[in-house]
């Protein structure tokens, strides 16, 4: 009779095991470059960050690079500001774009 009520505490419903809160594991930091959505199964993230966005430690989406920002890798954790003479025009840029004749990019 013992073994049936050990059994019986341990599911709960329709079979299902009793969540111990206490056997549970403390959430992982998403590694720097990837991204953790709510559901992501372990810190190696739910992917890369693609090139145009950067993925600081923790983020559970990939950031838009600012303007003037550009990030040309996957699996970046920030931007790069665009050399002088060079502009990136839009947020999520992959690649700065020289600047044309007659115009000033500092």
């Amino acid at each position: 009779d013992f073994e049936n009520r050990s059994r019986r505490l341990a599911t709960v419903g329709e079979g299902f095991p009793a969540i111990n809160p206490l056997a549970m594991n403390s959430p992982q930091q998403c590694v720097a470059g990837t991204f953790c959505n709510a559901r992501a199964d372990s810190s190696d993230g739910t992917g890369l960050c693609p090139p145009g966005k950067y993925c600081p430690p923790d983020a559970s989406e990939p950031q838009k690079a600012p303007e003037g920002v550009f990030v040309s890798e996957a699996g970046s954790v920030r931007g790069l500001s665009c050399f002088p003479g060079q502009f990136a025009p839009f947020a999520d840029t992959p690649s700065c774009y020289p600047c044309p004749p007659g115009s000033s990019c500092p």
